[in-house]
Order: structure tokens, then sequence, then C-alpha cells
């Protein structure tokens, strides 16, 4: 009887730890797809502006949300099950907030007459290095020792 209570117990366990990873990545995934959005389509009209006004006007909205989903995934690290999620959403965090800076300082340079197109490449590398980590998933973690996996040494 206890044998069988501690098996039910074990079991419970593990549904309730793949529940948790399976809510995880489907929160992740859904991160991803805004973060996505955001950069792909609002973010380019902001930065094709050439005056003041104009980045005033597109900029700020933009920021807010890119602020926003930076809490996001920060607060997704915080329930992350793991190293490799974990450190990809803080990963994600870490170059959103280089990429919200790097745009306003292009922004700074702009309203004060400075030549911001030399900024545009800590912006395009930001963006580009954000694209690259987002199009990448976390590496799954390895079994617990509950759940052994094929060894590497069977034939």
């Amino acid at each position: 009887m206890f044998v069988l209570i501690a098996a039910l117990m074990v079991a419970w366990v593990l549904v309730a730890r793949s529940q948790r990873r399976s809510g995880w990545d489907t929160e992740a995934r859904a991160l991803q797809s805004e973060t996505r959005e955001i950069t792909a389509t609002r973010l380019p009209p902001a930065l094709r502006t050439t005056t003041t006004g104009q980045r005033a006007l597109l900029w700020p909205p933009v920021r807010a949300d890119l602020i926003d989903i930076q809490n996001r995934w920060s607060a997704l690290a915080e329930r992350a099950s793991g190293d490799a999620r974990r450190n990809w959403s803080l990963r994600v965090t870490a170059l959103l907030q280089e990429l919200i800076t790097a745009v306003d300082i292009e922004s700074e340079a702009l309203s004060t007459g400075q030549d911001w197109t030399l900024l545009r490449v800590r912006v395009d590398q930001a963006g580009r290095t954000l694209a690259s980590v987002l199009g990448g998933q976390p590496k799954p973690e390895p079994p617990p020792a509950a759940e052994p996996g094929p060894s590497a040494f069977q034939t």
C-alpha cells in the first residue's frame, strides 16, 4: 500500500513538472511572437524617421511596448524550470535592453543635431542579435535521474 502511494506521489510530481514546463514553453512562444512583431513591424517605421518631431511621435509608444515585453521576459525567467530556459529568457531580456538603449541614444543624437547615422550600427547589431536569439530555443534539460534517457553507448 505504501509503495503504491509513493509511486502515485512520484507520478504526480513528474506530471506537475511536465505541465509547468509546457506552460512555460507556450508562454515563451507567445512572447517570441510578440517580440518579433514589435521589432519587425513597429520599430522600423520609427527608425526610418529623420526628424525629431517624427521620432518623438513614433518612438515612445514602441519603446513602451518593448519595455513591457522586456518585463514579461524577465518575469518568465523567474518562473523558468531549469538553467537553459532561465538563461535564454534573461538573454532576450538583456538584448531588448540593449536595443532600447541603442535607439534612445540614436534618438538623442537626432534631437541634438548630431550625426545619428553613425549610431545606427549599434541599433542594427542589437536587432540582429535579438532576432538570432529569438530564432533559437533553449536547449532541453537533461532528463531527471528518475527518467533515464537512452545510453550514448547503446547500439
